[in-house]
């Protein structure tokens, strides 16, 4: 499965398949009612007086603020930011138009070839012309994207830029689509900032597990389950519930194989989660768990996958944990069928620990908002998980990679 995403985020820890990053800001995590901080500023461009209305960065202007949010002030003008999502952009109709700017500093320590995720999409869906997001590096155009009125899905890229130097400014930009009018034009908009970083030795590895290759009866390391999150909240060590013998057909794994919730169920490269409107009410994340066998300790690579099974539903997420907690998590919304691929390093492990893969209900959204859909509708899922032993030469780059894993975030 190819990577169409990358994002990064601290809850997060998704990685690259092909080169690990590390995030170097968050417009979302990093947001402060204080200009300046933390590498980011806000403010926005007056498309109206620009003689020649074409962007290049020196016309960036702060906006005022009152220590929680932004705007110019007027209503109208309605060009605000109001925290780590929201934002309205202005028109001339009602003043002149202004694209509201979220600007971030490259500060030292963070040059690199950069990776950039960000997303736009309507908070108001029920009228208006829609809007456009633009994204610029040092005041040249790197990527956009335009999004009808009503789509509160909105969209959700990835731009990369070979050469990023400190004090390089990379502005997310939010417009009208119709300079004329922006009724209904409040938005969402945010970017994540990830350095790419290259590890030669890691590249090194021997795959010791795959869970689709090594499916079956708890052979092969592999033991299949539920952590029942109703009962037990949050994954925990000792939480991991394993499914009988009676739920193998001989192909799969079904708590409940006469066709009725729980809908808990592994297949050889996919599984379903149960959520909280399938009897018996009760919110169960799928699990693949490998054990670390003789032979195998040390410094491993963990690589996962994982796409919608059909473009439908809420959408879900896998989590990834070692010895029962949470070291990296992926979340796909209900129409993505691409899917996400993510890789994350380890150090050190033991023969006897563990590392599950666990099919949850909540997708994307839940991950990014803290809102997300509990129930299981159409949440049939492809996830899949492979191990890799990375050789002793390599132990050095590991210990500075997995702190870059497992601390993802560099404030300033």
């Amino acid at each position: 499965m190819s990577t169409r995403h990358l994002l990064i985020f601290a809850p997060l820890l998704v990685m690259n398949a092909a080169a690990q990053t590390t995030n170097v800001g968050s417009s979302l995590l990093e947001y402060s009612g204080t200009q300046n901080t933390n590498g980011w500023s806000y403010g926005y461009y007056n498309r109206s007086s620009d003689g020649d209305a074409t962007y290049s960065g020196i016309e960036f202007q702060l906006m005022p603020g009152n220590g929680s949010s932004y705007a110019v002030g007027g209503n109208p003008p309605w060009t605000s930011i109001g925290n780590g999502l929201d934002a309205h952009p202005n028109s001339t109709a009602s003043g002149g138009e202004h694209w509201v700017v979220r600007r971030y500093t490259v500060g030292a320590g963070e040059s690199g070839a950069f990776d950039i995720n960000w997303l736009l999409r309507k908070s108001n869906p029920n009228c208006g012309d829609g809007v456009t997001g633009y994204l610029f590096h040092n005041g040249t155009q790197v990527d956009s994207a335009t999004i009808a009125f009503n789509d509160s899905t909105g969209v959700f890229r990835k731009a990369s830029i070979p050469t990023v130097n400190v004090g390089d400014t990379i502005d997310l930009m939010l417009s009208p689509n119709d300079p004329g009018n922006d009724g209904c034009d409040g938005s969402q908009f945010m970017m994540d900032l990830n350095r790419i970083n290259t590890y030669p030795g890691l590249a090194t590895t021997t795959q010791f597990a795959n869970s689709v290759t090594d499916f079956g009866n708890n052979t092969n390391g592999w033991t299949y389950g539920y952590y029942d999150i109703t009962a037990n909240g949050a994954p925990d060590a000792g939480d991991f519930i394993p499914f009988n013998s009676s739920s193998w057909n001989g192909s799969m794994w079904d708590l409940n194989p006469a066709a009725s919730g729980p809908w808990t169920e592994v297949t050889v490269a996919g599984g379903h989660p149960n959520g909280t409107n399938s009897a018996p009410g009760a919110e169960q994340w799928v699990t693949r768990r490998y054990t670390i066998q003789p032979g195998e300790d040390g410094d491993v690579m963990v690589e996962w996958d994982v796409a919608k099974g059909s473009p439908s539903g809420g959408g879900t997420s896998v989590h990834i944990l070692w010895n029962g907690v949470e070291v990296g998590s992926t979340g796909v919304r209900g129409s993505d069928t691409l899917g996400f691929s993510g890789k994350l390093a380890l150090a050190d492990l033991e023969v006897g620990d563990t590392i599950d893969i666990a099919l949850a209900p909540q997708g994307l959204d839940a991950q990014l908002f803290g809102s997300g859909d509990n129930g299981d509708g159409s949440d049939g899922s492809l996830f899949s998980m492979r191990l890799y032993s990375i050789p002793e030469p390599a132990a050095g780059l590991l210990a500075f990679a997995s702190a870059g894993l497992l601390l993802m975030r560099r404030r300033r």
